[in-house]
């Protein structure tokens, strides 16, 4: 049986943890940011649709 120290005992894991999910989330976004950008240019859902019959004539 080994009394060495635990995995969950080092100092660091609080900091390291949190940087290796940054890097690892950071990465992936910026493999799909082409995707990304080019469905933002294509959206093309008009947010207000005027009903001309219903208008007041000029």
């Amino acid at each position: 049986m080994s009394f060495g120290p635990a995995g969950s005992s080092i100092n660091a894991m609080s900091i390291a943890a949190p940087r290796l999910a940054a890097g690892v989330t950071k990465g992936l976004f910026a493999a799909d940011l082409p995707r990304l950008y080019r469905d933002l240019r294509a959206y093309a859902v008009p947010q207000v649709e005027l009903d001309r019959t219903r208008l007041v004539a000029d």
